[in-house]
């Protein structure tokens, strides 16, 4: 049995308004609503569509940067923001830094105000370095399936790219390609530049090598790289600050640290039993600090030019960091002694006397003394701490957690990175206060990409939007008028947040799906985290035949009106278990028949393995069952999505240059269109607008005619802004906005007006009405939907009075009839057991909701039995005929939307439940009462 527990509920932490400082906590109050938007093409429909003539959209976001044409709001900032951010240094009038990322650019940035003064593309080709086409450049080129390594050398004039078997160098200042060399038969994994950036020590698959990048001179090291159990390369490497020497330590365990003499690429002396703790060489070139030992631990201080042992240090723990002051007269050394208790000791190396000591909760991984000497950036996992070298306080800084930071020459200010790599942060030096702390993201970014499965949902009113995160988990709430941050919401707990997010009918609620199995009910108004819903599975396996056992959810998803919750196992065979939020019921495993590729509820799209039929089925969330086979229809490896009343599905088609859109309800193609490669699509509310992002920006599209509504040179973004790997388009409710999310973690809203949508034609007369009714049964997709669209465009009283007339409610089979041939399935004659086998068979879906009940009732195991081989064997059939005919006509009658097209929906859903007709025309009128409903 499953239960339902309550669990305490959480607080949500208000965000700052942009122009507040970091410690000023602002609660925000504010009506949602948006810009003004322009009319409805159809002035008679309750179903907005899109408008023709664009209304006046700002031209800046809200902190006065500028928007691309098209785009009226973007949700977060672009100030010291770049994509793929990959290193930077601080200038050394420290007024600005400069940034390289993988999106081909040198960039750079006011530290003061956070905005980009200057920007160079690479020259060159950047395929040499990245193993594309080398007819590709820079600034278009297509995302390399593994990222360059990209370093600045210590002297910040030179740029250089690692990967695979490529070095690039660029010149540091302009861009311009200085060298490309390629070598052969070697995979390289990282370098690091000598201090004066004219060598670089490669490390490769089992050994380090020094190039010298102008002359393409190498010499290779007597070393071997020593790998762990698990076939993973251990070594680090530093160059000493002259440049003279490179150490290198290598192994897991049984740590060796060596130092090598450049000049002539031969070992000076080797260090054993290090076991693997750090090491560091004094600015002054005289010490190389090595941790060592068994029991006890010593700081061992060894002469670099020889390798004599001059002294060493007790440790009192284990140690994690040790850095030189800039003088090279103290040496701090970061120890933990035992769980939530470390210390911070300054020595002198010298006399090897201690002159201070601080106390942590844990022990810094990185330590980076100030210019001046006079205070330490310690790293903890909680956020980077400021140490004072004389008397002082520590000092926290603000929203640093995993922030590896660096002091501007002044040492003024820190600047560095924390988790969202994709942009720089700066904090004061003397407070630790964050400076240009304006909301930044749509969601986090980490390791140069983009939460690899946010969750984005947008409000029934179109006015706000929930963006959710898996990695640490959050939910942001954006108001699309003007871009403004919300709130953010945080769990309180360990739990993953954003696996699908769903909001109630008024807009109210937020249900947020973890990845516990629980749903979390969230008020959009004061960010309360209110009722908690667990959804415990039962140990034992509910259904042999599928094998669950010790069933845990890795996710949880909701329909749109709150009612289902699907738990997906993601295994080997693909499962769910099932449950009716509105009852207090058992779970349901449902089996499906390969990997589930989107979601449109109730229908999920799966891709079945070439054993299997090869290709993508439709099925059921809630019962498994087949609704359309589609053999041959392959993902591509792009993205496959349906439209939001799930009638039409869309994926990349093969060659990677369409996109092919086909009809759920038959499997056909109802259109075909050349977009060329793709990252992200998205079907439009309309049933006639499809949006890709891909090498070509942002296009809109009408699969009316299959022509974009955006001329092929209008592009309104750079491809280099989007990254292949994102899945999110999102279209507001009412298919005038759409809302991308961008490859740098911010995003932007599209106002769809400014992209004008061309009639197909004069408004039909009756002759043609009747014309377009034939159309309506086509077994061609294409002429199947382009009447329901030149329907949609015509006259809506004339329409729907004509569609009216000829739709009819599809009457049932009479219920006793039903009941007695159920009945008869447990009948002692087998004859007529039989018989009402094939009765009921001939009822097909009509009786499906009788057959399941029966399925699942108290009737006798024959009863049961046969009951369920008839509901198994049953899917939603293709549609043909007048029930094909009438599917697409009430198509068009949401579409048109008028209170008489209401009442010929709701005529049509009075018929014979089970009937694809009548559930096609209740679920059109449930979309239709949730866009009337109002918050």
């Amino acid at each position: 049995m499953t239960h339902m527990r309550e669990r305490p509920t959480h607080t949500a932490r208000t965000v700052p308004s942009p122009r507040s400082t970091a410690f000023a906590r602002v609660i925000v109050i504010a009506v949602l609503w948006p810009a003004p938007v322009p009319a409805a093409e159809n002035p008679h429909s309750t179903t907005p569509a899109l408008p023709e003539a664009p209304a006046p959209r700002p031209t800046t976001d809200l902190y006065g940067d500028p928007l691309p044409p098209g785009a009226v709001a973007r949700l977060g900032s672009v100030r010291l923001r770049h994509y793929g951010l990959a290193d930077f240094f601080i200038r050394p009038d420290g007024r600005t830094a400069r940034t390289v990322g993988r999106d081909g650019f040198l960039r750079t940035w006011d530290l003061a105000t956070g905005r980009q003064t200057e920007a160079h593309a690479l020259r060159g080709e950047f395929g040499r370095a990245t193993g594309q086409s080398e007819s590709v450049p820079v600034g278009g080129m297509a995302r390399p399936m593994q990222e360059p390594q990209l370093l600045f050398s210590p002297d910040r004039r030179f740029l250089a790219a690692i990967f695979n078997s490529r070095v690039v160098v660029w010149d540091a200042g302009t861009g311009h390609e200085l060298r490309a060399l390629a070598r052969t038969n070697v995979v390289m994994q990282r370098g690091r530049f000598s201090p004066n950036g004219q060598t670089l020590a490669l490390l490769e698959h089992d050994r380090l090598v020094l190039l010298e990048w102008r002359s393409g001179r190498e010499q290779n090291l007597n070393f071997r790289v020593g790998r762990d159990d698990n076939s993973l390369t251990l070594c680090s490497d530093q160059f000493s600050p002259d440049g003279r020497r490179l150490i290198v330590s290598n192994g897991f365990r049984n740590v060796s640290v060596h130092v090598y003499e450049v000049a002539g690429a031969g070992e000076l002396f080797k260090l054993e039993e290090c076991d693997h703790l750090p090491y560091v060489v004094s600015p002054d070139n005289k010490w190389l600090a090595v941790a060592r030992g068994g029991q006890d631990i010593y700081l061992h201080l060894h002469d670099l030019a020889t390798g004599s042992e001059r002294g060493k240090i007790k440790l009192e723990g284990s140690a994690c960091s040790i850095a030189f002051s800039p003088d090279g007269a103290t040496v701090a050394i970061s120890e933990q002694i035992e769980d939530n208790k470390a210390i911070v000791r300054l020595v002198d190396p010298g006399t090897r006397k201690e002159r201070a000591r601080y106390e942590l909760n844990e022990a810094p991984a990185w330590m980076k003394f100030s210019p001046d000497g006079k205070r330490i950036a310690c790293e903890l996992v909680s956020g980077t701490v400021l140490v004072p070298t004389g008397p002082g306080c520590l000092v926290p800084c603000q929203n640093s957690e995993h922030a590896r930071m660096t002091f501007s020459p002044d040492g003024r200010q820190l600047v560095g990175t924390a988790y969202d790599v994709q942009r720089l942060r700066v904090w004061d030096a003397a407070t630790g206060r964050e400076e240009h702390d304006h909301p930044a993201q749509v969601v986090r970014v980490g390791g140069g990409r983009t939460d690899r499965s946010p969750s984005f949902a947008v409000a029934p009113d179109s006015r706000l939007l929930a963006a959710g995160e898996r990695h640490p988990g959050a939910v942001r709430l954006w108001n699309l008028g003007d871009g403004r941050l919300v709130r953010q919401l945080v769990p309180g707990d360990d739990t993953r947040w954003g696996e699908q997010l769903v909001f109630s009918a008024d807009g109210g609620t937020l249900v947020a799906g973890d990845d516990s199995g629980a749903l979390k009910y969230i008020d959009t108004r004061t960010g309360a985290v209110g009722r908690v819903i667990e959804l415990e599975f039962p140990d034992a396996a509910p259904d042999a035949q599928l094998g669950f056992r010790g069933f845990r959810p890795t996710g949880v998803w909701v329909s749109p009106d709150l009612r289902w919750a699907v738990g997906l196992m993601r295994s080997n065979a693909p499962r769910a278990l099932v449950r009716d939020l509105s009852l207090d019921a058992p779970v349901r495993p449902v089996g499906f028949p390969g990997d589930v590729g989107a979601w449109a509820w109730p229908n999920v799209a799966v891709w079945v393995a070439k054993e299997r039929g090869a290709g993508l089925v439709v099925v059921s969330a809630v019962t498994g069952l087949t609704r359309v086979r589609l053999p041959g229809f392959y993902p591509w490896g792009g993205p496959v999505v349906f439209s939001p009343d799930g009638r039409l599905l869309a994926a990349v088609g093969e060659g990677h240059q369409h996109v092919v859109v086909r009809e759920v309800a038959t499997g056909r193609a109802v259109a075909t269109v050349a977009t060329g490669r793709v990252y992200c699509l998205t079907l439009a509310p309309d049933d006639r607008t499809l949006v890709t992002t891909g090498v070509n920006g942002l296009r809109v599209w009408d699969l009316a005619t299959g022509r974009a509504r955006t001329p092929h040179t209008g592009r309104v973004l750079p491809a280099d802004h989007f990254l292949p790997e994102s899945r999110e388009i999102v279209f507001t409710p009412d298919g005038r906005r759409v809302v991308s999310n961008l490859a740098d973690g911010t995003g932007l809203v599209w106002d769809l007006g400014a992209f004008t949508r061309e009639r197909l034609g004069p408004a039909p007369d009756d002759a043609p009405q009747a014309a377009l009714w034939a159309d309506l049964e086509s077994d061609d997709a294409k002429t199947g939907y382009g009447a329901v669209w030149r329907l949609i465009e015509a006259p809506p009283d004339a329409t729907v009075r004509f569609l009216g007339e000829r739709l009819k409610p599809v009457v049932g089979p009479d219920p006793q009839l039903v009941r007695r041939a159920i009945a008869d399935l447990g009948h002692d004659d087998f004859f007529k057991r039989e018989a009402a086998m094939g009765r009921l068979a001939t009822l097909g879906p009509l009786v499906a909701a009788d057959l399941d009940r029966a399925a699942r009732g108290d009737e006798s195991p024959e009863v049961r039995q046969r009951a369920g081989q008839l509901v198994g064997k049953w899917s939603d059939p293709v549609p043909k005929g007048e029930t094909l005919r009438a599917v697409r006509a009430i198509t068009a009658l949401e579409r048109i939307g008028t209170a008489h097209a209401r009442k010929v929906l709701a005529k049509l859903a009075a018929g014979a439940s089970g009937a694809q007709q009548t559930e096609e025309a209740r679920a059109a009128l449930a979309r239709m009462d949730a866009r009337r409903a109002k918050p």
